[in-house]
């Protein structure tokens, strides 16, 4: 299958496709969670770890699913071949370095100036309430990695992988930046101060794909990003105290 077979994808298909599941993630993050920490006694962290993981091979799954009612052999070859999962050339580890760096340097410049203006710094999302990991619970890090992998191949996957090729035939060089305004709102459940906080990581990730026709590029950029920061902040590494 090459490109110019992919159908272009109209806006109100593309809105259900965010969505659905930006409410599903509303009621894990809401509702799930709590009913996890009640149901088995665990701590939110572990909660969210465990519930995250199973939206996020859902994401993962329907990809997979979606391509393959497209007409795409779910073989490997074909499977990279329809998410543009090409090999890295040495440009694209440029631009995924440059994409990496606008993202770590505009979020900081967002959490300083939002620091300076309100004496607050937000790191968690509004449905956690995160405490420092014991050293008889670092063992969540190893379930959280299973979360992790499927966070970012997931997302990458359905959001880059599939919707921005077909977003690209209908809206061309805007499609990333309609594509990372419904990444922004697909997260809404995670609080506007985060949000406003990662609107870098939204928008330079859709950009750097469209404009290397790579979905690896993404998909680096996301786990560089989220990958150490969740560590961190489980670990308590951050202390603004």
């Amino acid at each position: 299958m090459n490109e110019l077979e992919i159908k272009p994808i109209k806006p109100v298909t593309t809105i259900l496709f965010f969505g659905a599941p930006a409410i599903l993630l509303w009621a894990a993050t809401h509702y799930g969670i709590d009913f996890v920490c009640w149901l088995f006694g665990v701590n939110d962290l572990l909660s969210w770890v465990i519930i995250g993981g199973i939206f996020y091979f859902l994401l993962f799954l329907t990809s997979l699913i979606i391509i393959k009612k497209e007409g795409t052999e779910l073989k490997l070859h074909e499977i990279k071949k329809r998410l543009r999962l090409n090999p890295i050339s040495k440009q694209d580890w440029e631009w995924t370095f440059i994409g990496f760096m606008l993202v770590l340097v505009l979020s900081a410049l967002i959490v300083y100036f939002r620091y300076a203006l309100t004496n607050q710094i937000y790191t968690v999302p509004s449905f956690l309430d995160i405490k420092p990991l014991k050293p008889n619970e670092l063992w969540i890090l190893a379930i959280w990695l299973v979360n992790f992998f499927f966070n970012v191949i997931g997302e990458e996957f359905l959001w880059r992988g599939y919707i921005l090729t077909r977003q690209q035939l209908s809206l061309g060089k805007y499609s990333w930046l309609a594509n990372g305004l419904l990444w922004t709102l697909f997260y809404f459940s995670f609080g506007i101060d985060m949000l406003i906080n990662m609107l870098p990581f939204f928008f330079v990730i859709p950009f750097i794909v469209q404009k290397r026709k790579n979905t690896w590029t993404g998909i680096i950029i996301h786990a560089a990003v989220k990958g150490p920061a969740f560590i961190f902040v489980a670990l308590s590494m951050y202390n603004f105290n």
